[in-house]
């Protein structure tokens, strides 16, 4: 699957997975970009086997952008590993509709 730059295209989540059926091994790795409570970003990162349970972490980072830079050394790292990307999540702008107009009332 091939699938945009993800500091280009402002991507969330990135779900990836290693699949050798030769010597049973079935993984998989999810990161993820993400807001904090505190006004940071924060990157999340899932991995195991596929269909359990596996481990996570989150770093935090000052801004999106460096978040999005991690998100691409980890992508990096883990494509040199053999995972392969199979789901993409981009951010979407919420639609927000101001609240004091004739149209909203």
């Amino acid at each position: 699957m091939n699938l945009p730059c993800p500091a280009q295209t402002n991507v969330q989540m990135l779900v990836l997975e290693r699949v050798e059926p030769a010597q049973n091994c079935q993984r998989y790795y999810v990161l993820s970009v993400s807001a904090s409570l505190f006004g940071d970003a924060a990157l999340t990162r899932e991995w195991g086997r596929i269909g359990r349970r596996g481990g996570s972490t989150i770093n935090l980072y000052a801004d999106d952008g460096a978040a999005c830079e991690a998100l691409v050394t980890w992508l990096r790292r883990k494509q040199k590993r053999g995972y392969a990307p199979v789901l993409a999540v981009a951010a979407q702008a919420p639609k927000i509709k101001p609240y004091n107009t004739p149209q909203a009332r």
